[in-house]
């Protein structure tokens, strides 16, 4: 019974061997950004790109694209990541990104113009920009976020 739960989380929420895709609002004039940058925003050690205040926003915990983001952009673990913002916290420094559920992911950062999100490969939407990473797009070689 399990493994079909874990499978139809899989499926609903896109292949592992897609690339995770980078997006912002269609009228954000942010179109590029190094993954390093990516890496500060989503670990809280900056929160403006560009000279505008970003709201990244996360998946749920315990997903198959969260988990993969956390592993591909932050180099961390779901347990990494929970101890990682715990301890920020208690030193009073910046708070973790928002969580919104996989099927609101495109819809709120399509109508928040500051916030950025991620998408599987295969669920990009015309209502949202896809970002360059070190100036390469998903499907490109070298794209780093796969």
């Amino acid at each position: 019974m399990e493994v079909g739960v874990a499978c139809t989380l899989i499926l609903r929420e896109g292949n592992a061997a897609e690339p995770l895709v980078i997006v912002v609002a269609k009228a954000s004039p942010l179109k590029e950004l190094s993954l390093e940058d990516l890496q500060r925003l989503y670990r809280g050690d900056i929160n403006s790109l560009q000279g505008k205040r970003m709201l990244p926003l996360n998946h749920l915990p315990r997903t198959a694209l969260r988990e993969h983001f956390d592993q591909r952009v932050l180099g961390m673990n779901a347990e990494e990541t929970a101890r990682y913002w715990i301890d920020r916290r208690i030193r009073g420094q910046s708070s973790a990104p928002r969580s919104v559920p996989a099927r609101l992911m495109a819809a709120v950062v399509a109508k928040l113009p500051h916030s950025i999100g991620y998408v599987s490969g295969g669920s990009a939407d015309p209502a949202l920009t896809v970002l360059r990473i070190n100036g390469k797009l998903p499907g490109e070689p070298g794209y780093p976020i796969f």
